[in-house]
């Protein structure tokens, strides 16, 4: 996931790379209240 970081910075696509790590984050058992912090 760190490879995105060498993409041209794009706000769009760092907001999709955080709902995507929080999907992660999410699957792996976390809690509610730490993804919906994010939204």
């Amino acid at each position: 996931m760190t490879a995105t970081k060498g993409w041209v910075y794009n706000p769009a696509f760092d907001v999709m790379s955080a709902e995507y790590v929080k999907a992660i984050i999410t699957e792996q058992g976390a809690t509610d209240s730490v993804s919906e912090t994010r939204i």
